[in-house]
């Protein structure tokens, strides 16, 4: 049952990524022009900012937590009070500027003004980087085009605020990577441009500055990261999973983690005898999950399963899911399963089905799982026992019993009935009513 669980909660996550749109909201220059103003506090620090910046600027809204926002309150230099950013951008400035406001005898007042990395502020998230308690400021830059981003640390010390580390990325994970009780920064480059393709790990080496400690090459065929996934190695090491987008759409995966106190890559090796980016591609967008909650997460491949040569057999190709985990160097498949996104349901492969089980259909509503072998001389598909019958009718469409004739209800919702009919062959691969039961995930209720 909870296998069962995990299942349905890692496609709801696919479904929702795949299908669903990112919702852009679409401000006015004049509601650019002033934020908007929910509390007195916020109305004096407005006050305050405009008193020195002057007005009719252009305010500028970092994502911090999910939440975009002008004024962002946070206690940065650890005095018992919060102190407030203010982003916003003139007439003539080219990158935004940030403006720092104290509360001083209760009133807010300017304690300074510096100039950004460059021209939108993107991303503001909070780090421990030197000590635990300490507040260190991780701000995402880009330019006007989105084809530059600069990430930048910024710390407030004595109402100044200062910059600690600026570098080019493509995409950024921080957290407690080498479990020495502050927080790290993995930075990724690269991906698409003229740059290398690296991993860099950012941290304080001892001597009060940050800087890129190690680093590591990655895959040069991935031009955009999807997913950058907090997991463990199957030895319990902290390590970072990350998906990539490659030509066509497709996708494949890179583990990151230390090794003697190193950054390395697990998975893409500049050695082709090495290299294992291949074993995880996949033709289309599946994201890597921890389907079975253990803390290491698995890694999905696509392999398309065996079918006669018939357009009238195979309507459409049907792949196998296989989830894997990177064990000992190499990839152990810990679950597989078909997925009929249509219809809404999942089939997970019992393990003695793996290369003896395939799918046909010759309508979209009804799936038939057979076994199949090759021919030990032709070398050509030979198709054996069929073991499973699914057929799906929507609840909107007429059937009749004729239709259904040998065949058991196993699930209805509210949009689809479905149905089974097993084969008991007696070969070993046959599945019991319950373990169709445990196999059988639909994806909504």
């Amino acid at each position: 049952m909870r296998l069962r669980q995990a299942m349905l909660c890692s496609l709801f996550a696919i479904l929702l990524l795949s299908f669903s749109g990112c919702g852009v909201v679409q401000l006015s220059p004049e509601e650019l022009m002033r934020p908007p103003i929910l509390t007195k506090e916020q109305t004096e620090i407005y006050n305050a900012a405009e008193a020195v910046i002057g007005s009719g600027v252009i305010f500028r809204y970092p994502n911090v937590n999910g939440v975009h926002s002008a004024f962002v309150m946070h206690d940065y230099d650890r005095d018992g009070e919060d102190e407030a950013l203010v982003f916003y951008q003139t007439s003539g400035d080219e990158n935004t500027r940030i403006n720092i406001l104290d509360k001083m005898d209760g009133r807010w007042r300017s304690v300074g003004d510096v100039e950004g990395a460059a021209t939108n502020i993107d991303n503001l998230t909070f780090a421990s980087m030197y000590e635990p308690g300490r507040v260190e400021m991780i701000a995402e830059w880009s330019n006007v085009s989105g084809s530059e981003r600069i990430l930048t640390v910024l710390t407030l010390e004595n109402g100044r605020l200062e910059t600690l580390f600026s570098n080019a990325f493509s995409s950024k994970a921080v957290f407690d990577i080498d479990r020495d009780g502050v927080e790290e920064i993995l930075l990724l480059t690269g991906n698409g441009g003229a740059r290398q393709s690296l991993a860099m790990l950012v941290e304080e080496t001892g001597d009060g500055t940050l800087t890129v400690s190690s680093s590591c090459t990655m895959s040069p065929d991935t031009y955009e990261y999807v997913q950058l996934l907090k997991t463990a190695t199957s030895s319990g090491e902290p390590a970072l999973l990350v998906d990539g987008r490659v030509t066509g759409g497709a996708m494949i995966s890179e583990m990151l983690t230390l090794s003697q106190g190193r950054i390395r890559n697990l998975i893409y090796s500049d050695d082709p005898q090495e290299d294992k980016t291949l074993e995880t591609y996949r033709a289309y967008e599946v994201l890597s999950a921890d389907i079975d909650y253990d803390g290491t997460a698995e890694i999905p491949a696509l392999s398309l399963l065996p079918g006669p040569d018939s357009a009238t057999v195979a309507m459409e190709p049907i792949y196998l899911q296989n989830w894997m985990k990177l064990t000992d160097g190499n990839f152990r498949t810990t679950l597989s399963a078909v997925v009929n996104e249509f219809y809404g349901y999942y089939l997970i492969f019992p393990d003695a089905w793996r290369d003896k089980v395939t799918v046909l259909t010759d309508r979209p509503n009804e799936w038939v799982f057979v076994e199949y072998s090759y021919g030990e001389e032709s070398l050509e598909l030979e198709l054996g026992q069929e073991l499973l019958r699914i057929l799906v009718f929507a609840k909107s469409e007429y059937y009749d019993e004729f239709d259904t004739k040998g065949f058991e209800k196993i699930y209805e919702n509210s949009k689809y009935e479905y149905f089974a009919s097993l084969n008991y062959v007696g070969d070993g691969l046959q599945l019991s009513r319950e373990e169709l039961n445990e196999a059988f995930v639909p994806i909504s209720s």
